[in-house]
């Protein structure tokens, strides 16, 4: 059911089993799990079924982009334009493309400062199947044997010593996407039995129980009209986004304090991906010279959506060997009378604690202080993505596949830098609360009853599009949620 907060009388109290803020592709897949299993839920999403300009405001903040020695570029209007105030979320942004984070990526490596999730690939993997049902496509296997035959199999390079290939699939649940799933999969939520979505309803404060100290079960909710409501649960879960949730974290409860056990944490080890391409130059730079036939390639060069896509990356061997982060190299659509293609990079950032999100002094149309980012890469961020360019262009040359032509000036790589829409890290994931802001289970360490789900909890970024995880994740949460 969907209602539009400024209608509810404002001395009445809504109450549910489950109270989700934001009504993105997160808020609503847990909703779907919980109302499917007889749970009562209700949604609160900040925006309404379309997008609005005076809502979107409610985004604005500052940007820095930092690099390792000094350069510094500011992003404008980053903080509005890559996320979305409306039902759907970001989802409305997404074109659907779907991956699975590499078994690398879980892992604690030794080179990569607060790397390791607390669980593994194979622990997180039947999740990562289930996600694959909710977004309609195929579920990844890595082990499955490929016709060599087929127009569209993956290049096989020296055992995978140095390259591999990273294989996406597009959903058509996505509000890029041409057909009109994705507003069927909204609405399919929407009036499910037991859950209410409630419509301009923006959360400016957690309340904790008064008979539980450090439990949070109640929201204080801004309607469109200025009116205030409240909201009563069992739990409250924050799905409001990789910087949203942490905005609302640091905004706190009633005493204006950050809540959690360790609240310095929160907003920290904000991670982001951006892809590095020359787009300037001329003649182009970064440019793959093809030694072989485009047919060969059509797994990388194919756009069509329908079909999944590659690309090129480094192999865990390597990461290893030569203590790398994740790596890849994209072919973009290239001109077919032409032997070169273009290409872009793009390398995992590494946790950074001085790359984090805070508040702004100044607020926003709901008195709530804004965002500052200060989105910071290291000297190792850019000297691991250049020596992994490096090595795979090497064996992509030894292969007689062609010849990558590139220049990695770490001096203007804050220049080219390409920012997605990724918001990773800003209330990681750690069963110490000393390094993680929520738990294995994603509840906010020293706060019951209060969990984050999202982007933000990740204490690693690998190199994959994100949204597959989430919804992982949220599956994860809800498995939680009904055997507590």
């Amino acid at each position: 059911m969907l209602r539009e907060t400024a209608e509810m009388p404002a001395a009445d109290v809504l109450t549910a089993d489950t109270l989700i803020v934001g009504g993105g592709l997160a808020g609503l897949t847990l909703a779907r799990e919980l109302a499917q299993a007889g749970q009562q839920v209700a949604i609160f999403e900040s925006g309404g079924t379309t997008i609005e300009p005076a809502l979107e405001a409610l985004n604005d903040g500052v940007t820095r982009l930092h690099g390792p020695d000094g350069q510094q570029r500011n992003l404008g209007a980053y903080l509005r334009e890559s996320r979305c105030r409306c039902l759907g979320g970001s989802g409305n942004l997404w074109g659907g493309k779907c991956a699975e984070l590499d078994p690398i990526d879980f892992e604690h490596r030794r080179w990569i400062n607060h790397s390791g999730w607390p669980f593994s690939y194979e622990d997180f993997k039947p999740y990562l199947d289930r996600a694959c049902f909710v977004m309609e496509i195929p579920v990844f296997n890595r082990q499955a044997a490929i016709d060599p035959d087929d127009p569209r199999a993956p290049l096989s390079i020296n055992t995978e010593r140095v390259i591999t290939t990273g294989l996406r699939r597009y959903s058509a649940i996505a509000g890029k996407a041409p057909q009109n799933h994705f507003a069927r999969f909204v609405r399919d939520i929407a009036h499910l039995p037991g859950v209410t979505i409630c419509l301009h309803a923006t959360v400016v404060e957690l309340l904790s129980d008064p008979d539980k100290a450090g439990t949070i079960t109640s929201l204080r909710i801004k309607a469109s009209d200025g009116q205030f409501i409240t909201a009563r649960g069992q739990r409250v879960v924050l799905a409001a986004g990789g910087l949203e949730n942490a905005r609302i974290l640091l905004t706190g409860g009633r005493n204006g304090r950050p809540l959690g056990s360790n609240p310095d944490l929160i907003g920290r080890y904000f991670m982001g991906h951006v892809m590095y391409r020359q787009t300037t130059e001329s003649p182009p730079t970064n440019t793959l010279e093809l030694d072989i036939s485009a047919e060969h390639l059509r797994l990388y060069l194919d756009k069509d959506p329908t079909q999944p896509q590659g690309t090129l990356q480094l192999a865990r061997r390597a990461q290893k060997r030569y203590r790398l982060p994740n790596t890849s190299i994209t072919l973009e659509p290239r001109d077919a009378t032409s032997p070169s293609v273009p290409v872009f990079f793009m390398s995992e950032q590494q946790p950074n604690p001085e790359s984090c999100v805070t508040l702004d002094e100044n607020c926003d149309a709901n008195g709530i202080r804004r965002l500052c980012l200060d989105w910071r890469f290291t000297a190792a961020d850019f000297a691991g993505m250049a020596q992994a360019v490096e090595l795979m262009g090497a064996e992509l040359e030894d292969a007689g596949i062609g010849r990558l032509n590139c220049t990695i000036d770490q001096q203007r790589l804050v220049t080219w830098a390409d920012s997605a829409r990724h918001h990773m890290g800003t209330t990681r994931m750690h069963e110490q609360p000393s390094q993680g802001v929520v738990d294995v289970n994603c509840r906010v360490h020293g706060q019951e009853g209060l969990y984050v789900v999202g982007t933000s909890v990740f204490p690693t970024g690998g190199i994959s599009n994100p949204t597959l995880s989430i919804i992982a994740l949220t599956l994860r949460l809800a498995d939680h949620i009904l055997v507590r």
